[in-house]
């Protein structure tokens, strides 16, 4: 795997998920969701994308995502995530 290629593609998905909204995310709690990308030589690249509270305040999401192109580092993938705040949780 590429990892030069895949850290960006991984990126932009977890930017897509970032986008939504705060409800949306929650609903997406404790399901993985799949997405399918190629590179610029035509490389298969699957991210699975899953979602989860950081504790137990239920303050903030991780967007966790893990992209590889299940061939060379099948059980090696590139890992990356995002920490999304609960805009009605306004004090820390």
């Amino acid at each position: 795997m590429d990892r030069t290629k895949a850290y960006p593609m991984v990126v932009q998905i977890l930017e897509k998920y970032r986008r939504l909204e705060f409800t949306d995310l929650v609903s997406m709690i404790g399901k993985t969701h799949s997405e399918e990308m190629f590179d610029s030589a035509g490389v298969r690249y699957v991210a699975d994308i899953t979602i989860f509270w950081s504790d137990s305040s239920h303050r903030d999401l991780v967007i966790h995502g893990r992209i590889d192109d299940h061939n060379t580092f099948r059980f090696s993938p590139l890992e990356e995530k995002v920490v999304v705040r609960n805009p009605d949780c306004t004090s820390r």
